[in-house]
């Protein structure tokens, strides 16, 4: 189960559900729920794949948990620094990825949030029609 590999990496790499949860952009509850569920977005989990520095296909291939682990230093600095911004969805990698690959994802993340706003507009204009 995917549920059971994001745990074991977070064991392995000693990350709390709280830290991942922020280094995701998502609450520790909405974490919780998905990993009970064993239910994720894509999205999702890519950001927990690039955390751990593992291929998304990890999940979903039968293999052993990698033995790459998040340097300690590397992970408190990043934690400290996160929890020290006002911001509390930053990128789920604000300390683990470089700045052109920071700048990328929050494109993305513009293209996505766009693309919401386009349908809940569109959504919008069909329930007046409809009310008309």
């Amino acid at each position: 189960m995917i549920s059971d590999k994001i745990k074991a990496l977070q064991k392995q790499n000693k990350v709390s559900q709280n830290d991942l949860a922020n280094f995701i952009g998502i609450t520790k509850n909405g974490l919780q729920i998905a990993l009970k569920k064993n239910e994720f977005k894509v999205s999702t989990l890519k950001k927990i794949a690039d955390v751990f520095k593992v291929s998304i296909g990890y999940f979903f291939e039968d293999e052993t948990p990698p033995d790459v682990k998040i340097e300690d230093k590397e992970y408190r600095n990043f934690t400290a620094d996160f929890r020290n911004l006002n911001e509390p969805n930053l990128p789920f990698s604000y300390k683990l990825v470089s700045l052109e690959e920071r700048n990328k994802m929050l494109v993305e993340m513009l293209k996505e949030k766009e693309k919401m706003i386009e349908e809940k507009e569109r959504l919008i204009k069909i329930l007046i029609e409809r009310k008309t």
